[in-house]
């Protein structure tokens, strides 16, 4: 659980500093269940950086990234406004509360829009600060894995929150 979350907590990071540096807004990707019907090649163990416009439709992904896999066992059940560990019981079913969604992102790789996929995601505005919200963002990552249908955790009590400032970016995680 600590290498994820050190993974997720440096591809925010990571994310944050393009966008500042690249003046543009950037997200790091979330994916939950998403992708071609009767694949779950992109559910919620990976991310990845993207460029998004103004209206948070994907515009590509930053040169020389690519999908980052979580380590074995690890699952990111939310990406959204709330902080899970509040609500034990949906711990570990993602009930997504007002997630971003970037529009029209390529779950192929081949640098070409797929019109229906949405994608769950933390997007940063040019000056790092966060561009849709007036609440922090929350990623919940919890021991457990994906098993094609729902989220098996193997230890609900095992989760760590990394939380996003709405207004600096800053990112910040806490162990449980």
């Amino acid at each position: 659980m600590d290498a994820a979350t050190r993974m997720v907590a440096a591809q925010l990071r990571l994310t944050r500093e393009h966008a500042i540096t690249t003046r543009q807004s950037v997200a790091l990707l979330v994916p939950a269940k998403v992708g071609p019907p009767g694949s779950n090649y992109v559910a919620f163990n990976r991310v990845w950086s993207a460029r998004v416009a103004a209206n948070w439709t994907w515009q590509g992904w930053i040169p020389n990234t690519k999908w980052e896999y979580l380590p074995s066992g690890t699952v990111v059940v939310e990406a959204d406004e709330d902080v899970a560990h509040m609500y034990p019981a949906r711990l570990g079913r993602p009930t997504e509360y007002s997630p971003s969604l970037v529009q029209n992102v390529d779950l192929n790789g081949d640098n070409v829009a797929d019109s229906p996929n949405s994608v769950r995601s933390v997007i940063f505005k040019p000056t790092g600060a966060l561009t849709d919200t007036l609440n922090r963002r929350y990623i919940t990552l919890v021991e457990g894995f994906y098993d094609g249908t729902v989220i098996r955790d193997r230890n609900r009590q095992n989760y760590r929150i990394i939380e996003v400032d709405v207004y600096t970016g800053r990112v910040t995680h806490r162990p449980r």
